[in-house]
């Protein structure tokens, strides 16, 4: 456990160590100055039922702006001070604690989207489903249950110690043996739920991701669902693991308020059995007693919240642990990041040539059964359009991801005019276009989602918007359209047909005039008209670009200048 919290605030440090400094300073100084109002309590009680008890206090008669004050009064209204001192601070610290770990929050969720993006392809498609769960639960649990839990755990011990201290001082073995009940009602709370708490943290993460799972298979199955009637399974695998979940939050509240009525039933036995102790002589204890009972106010909810505040840390420790993991990785990647910094430039020309040489590539590096590639050379120059057929599943689609530097062979090389685009990779990939199958689009407007100008920060230009609408041969689409391009597209382009995001989406290639151009099923939604238009669009646009057409119909593989076959792990000409 106290590994556990060492090991957190070792990570929270990474996301700002001398912000987490300043919170913890504030936790000191609060608790000095509710120490030191505590203090005053027995002198106020005391001099208010005898008088005379201001006597002992040498202090007064040396400071002359109190010889005509009312020492009680002076007490009251330094009380009064100090307490209002320690709760604009504790507004200061509470305000801090928001504002800093939601900035915390933030900041890890950009930088674990960032890592995402740069990590391959491969791991970019296998970690799509981990990575709304870091988003959504992860993340905020470590920042939440995690950084805020230890800061308020430091709090309640600092105070309950500084109260311990205080009134050891004052009343010695009576409080020690208090105390020492309380450590070990908290020690063996801890203890004997410890493996529960760990496995109820375990089986809501897995809960929570069936939630993610459940949620994905609905949206993107509704035309399945519908048509193989599966509506009553989905319904009830969501209530059955909605209802699980349902039962941990229970389990997690009741951690949370057990520990308040068992401290506050043990406060009052122990305040109780105190006062039976010296019944016989009430007046000399009445001022411990207030002292006892402001205390046992303040220190209550303390020693509760810190129970609580331990137990959430192991309900939630498989999901803080995960955001510690996310911390760790983040930490690592931004080492190679800074070394990726400098990537050289790239020259085209308009006969740049594009050489594959001996490459290898499986989707599983151990199993070579699963190969796709193997010893696979090509050359590919510029200025022409390369028509790629082949069955399904041997490859089409990975060659073209290969070949604009998303996947990376595990033998092998692919290089532009004698350099291997390892040099300059991030380049390379925004060198290109490419038009895939399900042509996504932003839930933006029609020109936005060509342009992509606000996402780029780019200038718009609008010779060239005009030139990729009329290539497209979206004129006539967006005439249907009340707002013409200003159109929301909306649900990724579930408001449009399949040709109209089509040729959307060839209109954003056309824009961008990427070097190199890849269509995979390119007229799969267009009519022959919009077929030819595209096909002489590719030719004029053809001489400084090297273009690559995945394609089973065999007129449009004619129509290219050469036409590539995958057989046998290898591309033939």
């Amino acid at each position: 456990m106290i590994n556990f919290v060492f090991k957190i605030i070792n990570n929270a440090f990474y996301l700002g160590r001398y912000k987490l400094i300043l919170l913890f300073l504030l936790i000191m100084l609060s608790t000095a100055i509710e120490l030191l109002g505590i203090s005053l309590i027995i002198p106020i009680i005391s001099i208010f039922i005898e008088p005379d008890y201001i006597n002992k206090f040498n202090f007064f008669e040396k400071i002359s702006f109190l010889e005509n004050f009312n020492s009680l009064n002076f007490l009251l209204i330094l009380f009064f001070f100090l307490f209002l001192f320690k709760y604009t601070i504790t507004i200061i610290f509470e305000y801090l604690t928001v504002r800093l770990t939601k900035d915390w929050e933030i900041s890890l969720i950009i930088k674990l989207i960032d890592q995402y993006l740069r990590r391959s392809w491969i791991e970019t498609l296998k970690k799509q489903d981990v990575l709304m769960k870091n988003i959504i639960t992860d993340v905020p649990t470590f920042i939440i249950q995690g950084v805020t839990g230890v800061l308020n755990i430091f709090k309640c011990i600092l105070i309950l110690s500084g109260i311990f201290l205080y009134l050891v001082y004052e009343k010695g073995l009576v409080v020690i043996s208090f105390f020492t009940i309380l450590i070990l009602l908290f020690y063996f709370f801890l203890k004997f739920f410890k493996n529960f708490l760990f496995r109820t943290s375990n089986e809501y993460g897995n809960f929570i991701k069936n939630k993610f799972d459940l949620t994905n298979e609905i949206k993107d199955g509704l035309r399945e669902i519908k048509i193989y009637n599966l509506k009553e399974y989905f319904l009830k695998e969501f209530f059955l693991n909605e209802k699980k979940i349902a039962n941990i939050e229970i389990i997690k509240k009741f951690t949370s308020i057990m520990p308040k009525i068992g401290i506050e039933l043990v406060c009052i036995i122990i305040f109780l059995f105190f006062i039976f102790l010296n019944s016989e002589n009430p007046q000399t204890i009445i001022p411990f007693l207030g002292l006892l009972t402001f205390i046992a106010y303040r220190s209550q909810p303390l020693l509760a919240s810190l129970t609580s505040l331990a137990a959430a840390l192991q309900v939630h420790y498989f999901q803080i642990n995960e955001g510690i993991k996310i911390i760790e990785t983040t930490k690592i990647e931004e080492k190679k990041i800074k070394e990726k910094l400098n990537e050289s430039t790239i020259n085209f020309g308009k006969n740049s040539l594009v050489e594959i040489k001996n490459i290898n590539f499986s989707y599983d590096d151990g199993d070579k059964s699963k190969k796709i590639f193997s010893e696979l050379n090509l050359k590919l120059k510029f200025g022409k359009i390369y028509g790629l057929s082949g069955k399904n599943g041997t490859g089409k689609s990975t060659f073209a991801d290969l070949l604009i530097g998303l996947l990376q062979p595990q033998e092998g090389s692919i290089q532009i005019d004698g350099k291997d685009i390892k040099l300059f990779r991030n380049n390379w990939i925004n060198s290109a276009s490419y038009l895939s199958q399900n042509y996504f689009l932003f839930n933006d407007t029609i020109k936005n989602n060509i342009t992509l100008e606000q996402k780029q920060r780019k200038s718009f230009e609008k010779d060239k918007y005009e030139k990729a609408i009329l290539i497209s041969n979206l004129i006539d689409e967006l005439a249907k359209f009340k707002g013409r391009d200003e159109l929301e597209i909306k649900n990724s382009g579930r408001n449009l047909s399949g040709g109209q995001k089509q040729r959307i989406a060839i209109a954003r290639l056309i824009y961008k005039d990427s070097k190199i151009v890849i269509l995979d099923e390119p007229t799969s939604s267009l009519d022959q008209i919009s077929s030819e238009l595209m096909m002489k669009m590719l030719n004029e646009i053809k001489k400084d670009k090297l273009i690559l057409i995945i394609s089973h119909s065999q007129e449009i593989l004619n129509k290219c200048d050469e036409i590539l076959t995958i057989e046998n792990y290898k591309i033939e000409s």
